[in-house]
């Protein structure tokens, strides 16, 4: 169903763009609801046949509804956006404005009503899933008005952890590809007349494929009488007519064109033995003049759809009036479905309904009637999901904060085309592999544990709780010194990136002492050893260990030690000798200074050493910026030290200049100033008022 105006159907004269709010849903604390929204506009998208692509322009901390530019998706959590009046029962709403002229939408937005409602993306109960909201909201978002058809994403109304319109009905991907068709679909016209052979304004039209006697489209007709259902495959196709009134009436659509409901239901050649239309692909099939009985009493009011399974036998509820108890006819045109012992009385039927095993999913209709011939269409009753998805196990339950880890998620019943969320977050790819198996690459910029969730495109969803714990792996990058003494104490400083706190540090398989700097720089005591050249490992708690081969050697000789050196400090162009006091400096072979303090990374080589003896060694100091730093200094078999005190490299005296040479600046243009620009250029221009109307749209409870 359109949302037509004055005759005019909106419409997006190009393909619509999105902005989310930053704040999302004060319900919801993993950000979740925002891979959900995301998840909803890309469910009208992928519909075969259309041409509609949204493009998401990122994230705002704008609440600024009515922006021809921005369409904003936001919550309110307080009515700020005053769209939400006490008792209104609106849970979502979207203001469309449009051009009065053309049809054109200018702007769209969606405002989430947070302040009477809360929301959830895991059916927490009493809450409105976001996914179903948001795929209704986008409905009207791209001109779409709701449908009578019980299933259907775009029907009005909404209950809590109501899940099945995340996925759109046949008649839904029928009502995108009439907004932005590609080309190629097949389709069904003609003309509703009544009894007078005028046209009927406001008719609901369907299409039921007679292979498995699902609904497939429908469309409402014009003031004319005239109706096209559009979006359909080649096949063969059933068609009924049926007033708007009962469930959803005229009330609930937003398009202000007449709505006739002063006539009966029928298929086309009778509801006893419908006609049959063969359509071809492509082909648009014109059934011509189609004059409807006169009005009946009879009218449905069911507003809910009865949700099964292939296989399965449910209570099928049908609400209405003028019915008549015990006596009337209930049937399915679908040979999958059969219908066993019918009770009622004059408000209400119940229908025990089974689905053969192989019944595709999809919108089925019941048609029921009374002895005297009234009929009536209770279209979109049935709706036939496939078998749940359930989660059983993963391949891994641990993975790095950094994402990019492949987990193979095992379970039954997965569909092809399902999305995965670990902690609230999509992950960037999932590859269904069977209905056992699906594959994903983990998201990033997580931490600690999280559930995973599997999102079927029909809507159902799994949940794995606290089922995978992301963990930073430590990442090595240099450590000094790569020797120390067997006996221990060396003190070694590990740099690299994702310490945790409580970071353990092994080498050679035994346990230090450590020390956290930060997350990228540990200190670590070392025990005593057996000689030799072993493995370093680095182990986040959670995570995998991440192990350095041969890198750091045991050797019998002591550390060599700096008790004191002299100057210190120096000019930064260097040139000067530095003096070095301490123990088993003998064998040194590099000095660095300008070395970081903390770190012991960076520097330069000092030039000139001098052995002097055990104790003493002296080095030419090279140039380097300003600023106070470390001394290391290495010996050939790998062991070292840093100075536990700074030298200090002094900035250069630099001659004065003469004076102050001043000149005028450039200022920038003022507000004032570019106010007159406009002023200005507004006299050689004329400028036109477009004529702009407005729409709301929203899903009540």
């Amino acid at each position: 169903m359109r949302i037509v105006l004055n005759g005019k159907k909106l419409y997006w004269s190009g393909q619509p763009t999105w902005v989310l709010n930053n704040a999302g849903s004060d319900n919801i604390a993993d950000g979740s609801e925002k891979w959900a929204i995301k998840q909803a506009f890309q469910s009208w998208e992928n519909t075969y046949g259309t041409s509609l692509n949204f493009t998401h322009q990122g994230n705002t901390n704008s609440t600024n509804l009515g922006s021809n530019s921005s369409h904003l998706v936001v919550f309110d959590e307080s009515n700020w956006s005053g769209w939400f009046p006490l008792g209104s029962g609106i849970v979502a709403i979207t203001p469309l404005t449009y051009s009065t002229g053309s049809g054109q939408i200018l702007d769209a937005d969606i405002v989430f009503n947070g302040r009477d409602w809360n929301f959830a993306t895991d059916g927490s109960p009493g809450a409105f899933d976001v996914q179903d909201i948001a795929t209704h909201e986008i409905g009207h978002f791209i001109g779409l008005d709701h449908s009578p058809v019980l299933n259907s994403s775009m029907w009005p109304y909404v209950s809590p952890n109501q899940w099945l319109h995340r996925g759109l009905s046949a008649d839904d991907q029928a009502g995108v590809v009439a907004v932005k068709p590609y080309g190629g679909d097949s389709r069904l016209k003609g003309k509703l007349l009544n009894q007078n052979s005028n046209g009927i304004s406001g008719g609901l039209v369907a299409a039921i494929n007679i292979a498995d006697g699902s609904l497939c489209g429908s469309a409402m007709s014009s003031s004319s009488g005239s109706w096209t259902i559009r979006g359909l495959e080649a096949g063969d196709y059933q068609v009924y007519a049926a007033p708007v009134e009962g469930g959803m009436t005229s009330s609930n659509l937003t398009g202000n064109s007449s709505v006739n409901t002063n006539f009966g239901a029928d298929f086309f050649g009778g509801y006893q033995s419908p006609l049959v239309f063969t359509v071809a692909a492509e082909q648009t099939k014109d059934l011509g003049n189609w004059t409807m009985p006169s009005d009946s009493v009879i009218l449905d009011s069911t507003s809910s759809t009865t949700i099964m399974r292939p296989g399965q036998t449910s209570t099928v509820s049908i609400w209405g009036s003028a019915f008549q108890a015990g006596q009337m006819s209930v049937w399915s045109q679908s040979p999958y479905i059969s219908i066993g012992s019918v009770t009622g009385g004059s408000s209400w039927l119940q229908a025990s309904v089974s689905l053969a095993s192989n019944i595709p999913a999809g919108s089925y209709d019941l048609y029921i009637a009374k002895t005297n011939g009234e009929f009536e269409a209770i279209s979109g009753v049935i709706d036939v999901v496939l078998p749940a998805p359930s989660i059983s196990s993963l391949s891994t339950n641990i993975g790095s904060s950094k994402g990019g880890d492949t987990v193979q998620i095992f379970g039954n019943n997965f569909q092809d085309g399902s999305y995965v969320l670990f902690g609230g977050v999509e992950c960037p790819s999932a590859t269904w592999i069977d209905a056992n198996t699906i594959e994903v690459v983990t998201p990033d910029d997580l931490l600690g544990q999280v559930d995973v969730s599997l999102n079927a495109p029909d809507g159902q969803q799994s949940r794995l709780n606290s089922s995978f714990t992301f963990s930073a792996l430590p990442e090595f990058i240099q450590l000094f010194p790569s020797s120390g003494q067997r006996n221990g104490g060396t003190v070694v400083l590990i740099n690299g990136h994702e310490f945790a706190t409580n970071m353990q540090v092994h080498l050679g398989g035994d346990s230090q002492t450590v020390e956290w700097i930060s997350a990228n720089l540990v200190k670590v005591t070392t025990s005593s050893a057996l000689m030799g050249t072993v493995d370093l490992t680095l182990t986040n708690p959670d995570a995998d260990p991440t192990v350095i081969t041969d890198a750091f050697s045991f050797v019998p000789f002591p550390d060599p030690q700096i008790s004191d050196f002299t100057p210190t400090r120096g000019k930064s162009k260097g040139g000067f000798k530095v003096k070095l006091f301490g123990s088993g400096l003998g064998t040194a072979d590099s000095v660095t200074l300008g070395v970081d303090s903390v770190n012991s990374t960076g520097g330069v080589a000092g030039q000139n050493l001098v052995i002097i003896d055990d104790d003493t060694i002296e080095v030419t100091s090279p140039s380097w910026k300003s600023g106070s730093y470390g001394i290391k200094i290495t010996l050939p078999n790998g062991q070292g030290v840093v100075a536990p005190a700074t030298f200090l490299y002094e900035q250069e005296a630099v001659a004065g200049c003469g004076g102050l040479i001043g000149r005028q600046g450039v200022r920038a243009a003022s507000s004032l100033d570019f106010v007159a620009l406009l002023m200005l250029f507004a006299g050689f221009h004329i400028f036109r008022r477009r004529a702009v109307g407005q729409a709301l749209e929203s899903v009540r409870a």
